[in-house]
């Protein structure tokens, strides 16, 4: 019996999300709405993912460490396998065990703890809080029942100057709760708590620090001083706690946690006085600013001016993110985001195209549909495009972007059981070639998602050597969600096939919860010289004329020529090569990659933000050349945990011989093969000609296969 995988994600902001992995299919017998009400309202998750939110929005919180507790039960399952090899549902009280487990272990010196003995014991934070009149002030609790039996609990302020909502809680043997208490008032040097459990009472008090309210005026301008300039921003004030303007939606970085908001250029925050942090970022291509000011009580003006570094546009390149979300897993049709506030971000983040795409998640519903048109969207200007398109999600076959759609392909997925396209028909292969037939850019999404897959079980783009066999792909996302270097282990098998794809990058944005991915934190780069516009943009990434980035500018020429282009060689030689590269954040290392090896390294001096290359490399035979930047974890890399870049390759032909590599042949045809089985045993098909229509073409796939095996061991 198939069954669905219901995994949790957690994100930092409720609701909590199912992942949409594998089958669609519901072992609990449940409805849609069911399944839905299910992952967004179990209070255990969603209680522990607020909670988390808040300590994260103290800077001084040790992020590796916390992170290293909250992830697994991010990926909390809510089922587990019998001895029989079936599945059930996990136990409440398993799951509420593990929540517990995973609260005491955070870390933090604003955490205060209460232990519930025979007496109460009370640990207060390592730091003493620090209160601000007129503002909200945060105390964070853990709470834990050593008892033998459940109690109910009831903590409320006591005293007449500092007031907080009473929170009451019921807590089994062993089970931790994570209390976040929002108080108002002033005065006093410390915060009387009043804790009854089941009827007795315990007087508890918390040493706090006072300090008087500061207004910041925050302006960020271009370097010429005539205009704002949006920035995305992080403020974090003297009670070590991230702050945005009243009203903002705070939002938090993927990679560590931290939180920013966006600015149009003129902010006003309310503050504690006293020592405050300040880093604003416009993009890669200004340097960003970070700051340490003092507020003074009262009013505080400050003003940032990002300085320019390398403008990309003026040697004709423009940066794009094929992958964005603006709302999804939300079960509502009340759309949360919308394209003015992703014009916002393009514009913070210095993004030339936005690519917002439309998709379904677990179920039937299909996010943002109504906002499809065909046509670049009216808040569209000169440098800033936006433009909706489509996600095509087939639980058999794979992820992929069509860019550049001029009619919406429908049904935009396949495959979801107990939906309205259950079946696994049409397949990606005739999706993509309705897109190509409009004019539209194919390219496969997030491919691989387990760092050690090397097959189709651990994609999720495995159609992918179909479609590129029958030229169908235009390239492939190796940048963004899911895994980069295992996802790059699928590209370059498929660069050894001879198949020349693009180097795409997405960020897989899902823009309406708080904790994702930054917009344009992945990106790419697209040639377009001086004719910069989305039909140019989109052509110049079909033809490969791309690189992606989190960070560096990487510019790469072979004998004169960029990325995408073909060199004939009438026999083996040297030919010339210029790299260089600019990045905010360090760099370790440049590598030029010949056929997926390594061939040259140049290892980064200094600061590490910037490399250069001026050489020759000898070419013994066909193939594909590409430069890759690698480095590590870094602030300023805010949706992967390394510094990474990649170019497109420039193809070598020698003799005239096209470069094909057996081993990453067999590979695929073995992957196909493995598909064939999947779509025998798996698949579900309305009609028998459309079974025969799907199997015909991994069939033809394999034909292009083979007859590269016989080229390659002529």
């Amino acid at each position: 019996m198939r069954v669905l995988r219901i995994v949790w994600i957690l994100s930092i902001l409720a609701p909590v999300s199912l992942a949409a992995a594998g089958r669609a299919w519901n072992p609990y017998g449940l409805s849609e709405d069911e399944v839905d009400a299910l992952r967004v309202r179990h209070p255990a998750l969603r209680e522990f993912a607020e909670f988390f939110t808040q300590l994260l929005r103290y800077e001084d919180a040790p992020r590796d460490r916390n992170l290293a507790v909250y992830r697994p039960i991010r990926r909390l399952a809510m089922r587990r396998r019998t001895v029989r090899g079936s599945w059930s549902p996990e136990s409440q009280d398993g799951i509420q065990g593990r929540i517990s487990q995973a609260l005491w272990r955070l870390k933090s010196p604003e955490l205060t703890r209460i232990d519930l003995n025979p007496e109460v014991l009370l640990t207060p934070s390592a730091r003493v809080p620090v209160f601000t009149a007129g503002l909200e002030n945060r105390v964070l609790l853990l709470v834990r029942n050593n008892h033998r039996n459940p109690v109910e609990l009831s903590l409320s302020p006591n005293g007449d100057t500092l007031h907080f909502p009473t929170r009451e809680a019921s807590l089994a043997p062993g089970q931790v709760t994570g209390i976040q208490l929002r108080v108002w008032g002033a005065g006093g040097g410390s915060l009387g708590l009043r804790l009854d459990v089941q009827g007795t009472m315990a007087e508890l008090s918390l040493p706090i620090q006072w300090r008087e309210a500061a207004r910041l005026d925050l302006t960020v301008r271009a370097h010429d001083r005539a205009n704002f300039l949006p920035a995305r921003v992080y403020v974090v004030g003297s009670d070590r706690l991230a702050r945005g303007p009243a009203g903002t939606f705070l939002r938090s970085t993927w990679t560590e946690g931290h939180q920013y908001f966006h600015t149009r250029g003129a902010s006003t925050l309310v503050l504690p006085s006293g020592p405050a942090r300040l880093l604003v970022v416009h993009g890669f291509e200004h340097a960003p600013v970070t700051m340490n000011v003092d507020l003074e009580p009262g009013s505080n003006q400050v003003e940032v001016i990002p300085q320019p570094g390398i403008d990309c546009s003026s040697r004709g390149w423009y940066s794009g993110d094929i992958h964005i979300h603006l709302n999804l897993v939300h079960k509502t049709l009340d759309q949360l985001v919308s394209t003015q506030d992703a014009l916002l971000q393009a514009e913070a983040e210095d993004l030339d195209v936005s690519n917002l795409l439309v998709c379904n998640s677990l179920g039937s519903i299909t996010f943002d549909r109504n906002r499809f048109t065909g046509a670049l969207h009216p808040l569209s200007t000169a440098d800033r495009i936006l433009y909706w398109n489509e996600e095509v999600r087939a639980a058999l076959y794979g992820h992929f972007a069509a860019l550049n759609l001029k009619t919406f392909l429908e049904p935009n997925f396949t495959g979801f059981r107990n939906t309205d396209h259950a079946f696994d028909y049409p397949s990606n292969t005739i999706q993509a070639r309705k897109g190509r037939e409009q004019g539209a850019g194919i390219f496969y999404v997030h491919p691989v998602h387990n760092p050690d897959a090397n097959d189709l079980a651990g994609s999720s783009a495995k159609a992918v050597p179909v479609d590129a066999a029958l030229g169908l792909v235009d390239g492939l996302e190796i940048l963004g969600y899911g895994h980069p270097a295992a996802g790059l282990r699928l590209y370059y098998r498929l660069l050894n096939c001879g198949f020349r794809l693009a180097a795409a990058a997405g960020t897989d944005a899902f823009n309406n919860i708080r904790r994702h991915k930054v917009i344009g934190g992945d990106r790419v780069y697209v040639h377009t010289g001086d004719d910069f516009n989305y039909d140019s943009w989109v052509q110049g990434l079909k033809a490969g004329r791309s690189f992606v980035t989190n960070s560096p500018l990487l510019f790469f020429e072979v004998d004169g020529r960029m990325p995408g282009a073909e060199i004939a060689l009438d026999g083996p030689g040297r030919v010339p090569v210029q790299v260089e590269a600019h990045s905010h954040a360090p760099m370790d290392r440049l590598e030029l990659v010949f056929n997926g090896k390594t061939v040259h390294t140049v290892k980064a001096s200094g600061n590490g933000n910037h490399l250069l290359f001026r050489g020759s490399l000898p070419i013994t035979g066909s193939g594909w050349l590409a430069a890759r930047i690698q480095g590590g974890p870094h602030r300023l890399v805010v949706n992967n945990t390394d510094l990474f870049a990649h170019t497109t390759p420039v193809y070598l032909t020698v003799g005239g011989k096209p470069y094909a590599d057996p081993a990453s042949v067999i590979h695929f045809l073995r992957w196909i093969g493995d598909l064939r089985k999947r779509a025998l045993s798996e698949g579900l098909f309305q009609e028998p000609i459309q079974k025969r229509e799907v199997l015909d073409q991994f069939r033809r796939a394999e034909a292009v296969y083979r007859q590269k095996l016989a080229s390659a061991e002529e």
